[in-house]
């Protein structure tokens, strides 16, 4: 973005003011941007409040005001957890896939959705500033809409919990997204926030299609458990705000753990449905996981090529050039 020019008061952030971006040639406020805010009240690493700041905006996002009335979404993304079974000193959302972060790519995921009016980004206070960065790098896809933050519990309970707090007034829906799960289809997010609105609640899931052992502590197989009927849940988790948060810190005052958002409501008597979802939408978890989701993002950018036809220059793919023509995709540099 261009140099940062003259300070306006927001009213929302606790120091005030905001940064407004100006474009560097000519000194005009730059159109089409995303604010960054510490939304929960929080400071910076150093202990001082963090200010908005406007980044600047130029891709294709949705157009502003074409979520339908009514299904406003917040995107609570978790990126707080410790990342234990991947090994190594940086987390999931800041490994690097295909040359970028995977937060980039979630968050490039949750921008194409037209419901989504606001993010929240819920991270461990060590990591903040580096999702700081993130988010202002991908300021072009977010494209005006509200980013906030949120620190990260001891458990992903009190991730979430930490999340909705931070999602504040004039959005309706949540969807709580892991952090670690680039590949969402936006237009399965859609239909999850849709079914959401009705129903109250919505996860993505995907059918099981291995067979099923249930083994005992010494590794003999027990007995195959039927899969019909069987889904693996995925996130997002979609589900009405002021329900949902409602219901969260009842769960949270009683001390009850659950492994995902849906066991909330199922806890509380409350009807989860699923939105089929396949496995396309992986979960980063170990290391062998960033090589199946490269794969996926350049299968991606390639039916991309393929369903576009002629394109007026190259594509990247984590900084690697696609270039395309009608009838004679090709590739450049991968």
């Amino acid at each position: 973005m261009g140099r940062l020019g003259k300070r306006e008061h927001c009213g929302r952030c606790p120091t005030k003011e905001r940064a407004i971006g100006m474009d560097s040639a000519s000194g005009r406020a730059a159109g089409g941007n995303a604010i960054v805010c510490d939304a929960a009240g929080g400071g910076t690493s150093s202990g001082k409040p963090a200010a908005f700041r406007k980044a600047t905006a130029a891709v294709d996002p949705p157009e502003a005001g074409s979520g339908a009335a009514g299904l406003e979404t917040a995107a609570v993304i978790v990126a707080a957890g410790k990342s234990s079974r991947m090994g190594g000193r940086v987390r999931k959302p800041f490994l690097k896939v295909a040359g970028r972060e995977v937060l980039a790519w979630t968050i490039e995921a949750l921008a194409r959705v037209r419901h989504v009016k606001r993010f929240v980004i819920v991270t461990r206070p060590e990591d903040k500033a580096e999702a700081m960065r993130i988010v202002r790098r991908a300021a072009a896809a977010i494209a005006g809409r509200e980013v906030r933050f949120a620190g990260g519990g001891a458990i992903r309970r009190d991730s979430v919990l930490n999340g909705l707090k931070a999602c504040g007034e004039g959005v309706r829906i949540v969807a709580v997204h892991d952090a670690a799960r680039p590949l969402a289809s936006p237009e399965l997010i859609e239909r999850a926030i849709e079914t959401a609105a009705r129903s109250g609640g919505a996860i993505l899931a995907c059918p099981i299609r291995d067979t099923v052992k249930l083994v005992d502590a010494e590794g003999r197989i027990v007995r195959t458990i039927p899969r019909d009927g069987l889904y693996a849940a995925q996130t997002p988790q979609v589900f009405r705000l002021d329900m949902f948060r409602r219901l969260a810190e009842r769960i949270g005052r009683k001390g009850l753990d659950v492994t995902d958002d849906a066991a909330i409501l199922e806890a509380c008597g409350k009807t989860v449905l699923v939105v089929d979802s396949g496995p396309e939408n992986l979960k980063i978890t170990t290391p062998e996981d960033i090589g199946i989701a490269e794969a996926l993002l350049e299968a991606r950018a390639w039916r991309r090529v393929n369903d576009r036809g002629v394109s007026a220059g190259p594509r990247t793919l984590g900084g690697r050039g696609v270039g395309r023509r009608k009838g004679n995709a090709h590739r450049a540099g991968i």
